[in-house]
């Protein structure tokens, strides 16, 4: 350009992105157009969340506690939505934290909500001493059935003092017989 003087690229033009890669949400400005002022938005994204583990809070002074395994379990928050946990009470697929960065709006930096199986297990309470465990480890409890005794498999979920909590058992059982070491000796689950 004959004449022309020549002061270089305007620094309206330049764009500077704060990360490596950045999921657009709009763009504010359009070919054709002038160029934005100084500082003016040009691109908006969305919140990306990185993947998290979950913690417990304590609750009216008593230390919270996740469970041993997190198989089984969602987290749902208390603003609705259940998201899906991983191995060591992780969030880290791409829907499940899509649902925790819209629920966290802008700005928030925590959210609070409720771990449960995300299938509720049935347990029945039955008397510590009706559990037996036979010679290959199984635990069985043992139900009468036509004046003959009956083992049926039970897995054990802990419980208060003289009492546990099993799984395994059917509905229809009503009755366990609460002395199976006396009177189911050498029988095994």
């Amino acid at each position: 350009m004959a004449g022309a003087a020549c002061s270089g690229p305007s620094p309206s033009w330049v764009v500077w992105l704060p990360v490596a890669s950045l999921h657009v949400a709009s763009v504010a400005v359009t070919v054709g157009e002038s160029p934005p002022a100084p500082g003016a938005v040009v691109v908006s994204s969305t919140k990306q969340l990185e993947p998290f583990s979950l913690t417990a809070s304590a609750v009216g002074g008593v230390p919270g506690t996740l469970p041993a395994s997190s198989a089984g379990f969602a987290l749902t928050l208390s603003e609705g939505p259940t998201v899906p946990v991983e191995p060591g009470f992780r969030v880290s697929a791409p829907g499940a934290l899509a649902t925790v960065a819209k629920v966290l709006g802008s700005g928030a930096t925590s959210l609070t909500g409720t771990i449960a199986l995300v299938h509720p297990r049935r347990y029945t309470t039955v008397v510590t001493a009706a559990v037996v465990a036979d010679a290959a480890g199984q635990l069985c409890v043992f139900t009468v059935s036509s004046g003959r005794l009956r083992p049926i498999l039970v897995r054990t979920h802990g419980g208060p003092p003289g009492e546990v909590a099993v799984t395994g058992l059917p509905a229809s059982v009503q009755d366990v017989v609460a002395n199976p070491a006396q009177v189911a000796r050498g029988r095994s689950c």
